[in-house]
């Protein structure tokens, strides 16, 4: 007398889980190195959204703006106009690349924590120089 045998048996399912194990573990240090190409990335447009949306506030608002790195935060406010001094209001408030994105900013020149834009869209910087930033992840 013959039965029929339905689905699988425990060894073979085991045989199988063990081989998608292998090849999950053989792929994983190629999907970090993916995930940590996309936060960098990320981060770069981040960075470049941020200049660009202090540059955008400085004409729009027809005043001072400022690009500020504080630590691994990016901010950027615009002037306010007071006879006392830069009394900005914030444009974008504290975007945490480390939390966001798992990347940290440095600055070439501690000068270039600031980038001030004027009302025709000129940037300047306060070390003068050309700023430059490094962002790892």
């Amino acid at each position: 007398m013959t039965r029929s045998r339905r689905g699988f048996s425990l060894p073979e399912l085991m045989v199988v889980i063990s081989i998608i194990g292998i090849l999950t573990l053989m792929a994983m240090p190629k999907i970090r190195s993916f995930r940590s190409g996309n936060n960098l990335r990320s981060a770069k447009a981040q960075l470049a959204s941020s200049l660009a949306t202090a540059r955008a506030a400085a004409i729009q608002k027809g005043r001072d703006a400022r690009f500020i790195v504080q630590g691994n935060n990016l901010a950027v406010a615009v002037d306010t106009g007071s006879a006392s001094g830069f009394q900005g209001y914030v444009v974008l408030s504290n975007v945490p690349l480390a939390d966001r994105y798992s990347a940290s900013i440095s600055l070439t020149n501690a000068g270039d924590s600031v980038v001030t834009y004027d009302s025709r869209g000129f940037g300047s910087t306060g070390s003068g120089a050309q700023a430059k930033y490094i962002l790892r992840v």
